[in-house]
Formats: structure tokens, C-alpha cells, sequence
């Protein structure tokens, strides 16, 4: 597949992309031991009954899930609705 066609399929600018592959060359490389330094920790978040209380299906497809009433407003007033 061409950088064109994928950039259609994807819906990005295909000189945008064309950019960001030019530039992920340039880019050098990480070195093994800076690679090696990385530490990963794992979180754990508390268990609930029901990790929300609210869903709400938007014509657009979209998915909007809450905990509470008021978290479900502010996330249906953050999408204009």
C-alpha cells in the first residue's frame, strides 16, 4: 500500500504523513541503555461493584460512561449536547 492510499484510508494528510515518516528516519535511535533505564510500575485502582452507573449512546456513535449524574453532564456539556 502506497503512503497516499494509507494516508486516505486513515484520513490524514498524505503530506503530513509523508513528514512524520520523513522525520522518524531522521530521528536516531534509542540507545540500549537508555532503552534499559526504563522502569515500568504497575498501578492498581480500586475495585468497584460497577465500574460506571451511567451510558449514554450518541447519535454520532459515540459512548458516553459516568459514575455519577454530574460526571455524566459534564461529559455530554463537554461534547455540546
Amino acid at each position: 500500500m502506497t503512503q497516499r492510499a494509507f494516508a486516505r484510508r486513515e484520513g490524514v494528510n498524505a503530506n503530513t504523513l509523508a513528514r512524520w515518516v520523513w522525520l522518524s528516519r531522521r530521528a536516531p535511535l534509542a540507545k540500549p541503555a537508555a532503552a534499559a533505564a526504563l522502569r515500568f510500575a504497575e498501578g492498581k485502582l480500586p475495585l468497584a461493584a460497577s465500574a460506571w452507573l451511567f451510558e449514554i449512546a450518541l447519535p454520532n456513535g459515540c459512548v458516553v460512561r459516568a459514575a455519577t449524574a454530574i460526571a455524566a453532564a459534564e461529559l455530554l456539556s463537554l461534547t455540546g449536547r
